[in-house]
């Protein structure tokens, strides 16, 4: 049997051999032999770690949220909160979506695949909804700490992600150039910013704590208050 870091590494390589198959061909047309050679195993192998295929997608989809939210919290905080505006906060926020998601063809091609998938697929609606609610969470707590009412701050948070998914498809399907997505995200994250200042509540001072996140990942707390 191998070693706990032999099994992450083997899982790993597995779900990323899923990746590159869902580049190529729809999700129904992958076999586990695919994604087996895919990923430089033989399928005894595969089958030590998953149940069978859909377990390796489900599996899949955490693997990539895991990531992304690890990568959006590390972020977090290694920033300066001290003199944080909302403004210069959604700026900062906006330019890491666009990099790490919104602008990354290979996850926005892979997310429209599972889209159609979680039509008929239940396992994969529920694993997507769990995914789209821990980033409205993550959201919604950082808008929380820089002064927006919890109820405004869950809807402008369920608008970004519904924007932000429009954009994947126009990426996408609609070929769209990405120049052209950033003048039109430059322009919803101008009006989340007057909706922001609109609704903000009556607290004044910046936060001086680190965000506090639910789930598996939790922002660090600043080391100078």
């Amino acid at each position: 049997m191998p070693n706990k870091s032999m099994q992450k590494e083997r899982k790993v390589q597995i779900l990323e051999a899923l990746h590159n198959c869902l580049l190529t061909k729809p999700y129904k047309d992958i076999s586990t032999r695919d994604i087996a050679t895919m990923a430089n195993v033989n399928q005894g192998i595969l089958y030590y770690f998953f149940k069978d295929k859909e377990d390796i997608l489900i599996q899949y989809i955490d693997y990539v949220l895991d990531s992304y939210v690890k990568r959006f919290v590390d972020w977090l905080g290694q920033m300066p909160i001290n003199n944080q505006t909302e403004s210069t906060l959604l700026e900062e926020a906006s330019e890491f979506l666009r990099r790490e998601i919104l602008f990354n063809r290979e996850i926005s091609i892979i997310f429209i695949e599972l889209w159609s998938l979680a039509g008929s697929n239940a396992r994969v609606k529920a694993k997507l909804k769990s995914v789209y609610r821990q980033w409205e969470e993550i959201m919604t707590a950082v808008m929380v700490q820089y002064g927006v009412e919890t109820g405004m701050a869950q809807k402008l948070s369920r608008s970004i992600i519904s924007f932000d998914v429009g954009i994947a498809i126009c990426l996408v399907v609609m070929d769209k150039d990405i120049e052209e997505l950033r003048d039109t995200l430059d322009w919803f994250k101008n009006q989340v910013i007057s909706d922001i200042r609109k609704f903000r509540t009556s607290r004044k001072n910046p936060p001086k704590e680190r965000i506090k996140l639910s789930g598996k990942q939790t922002a660090k707390k600043s080391r100078s208050k």
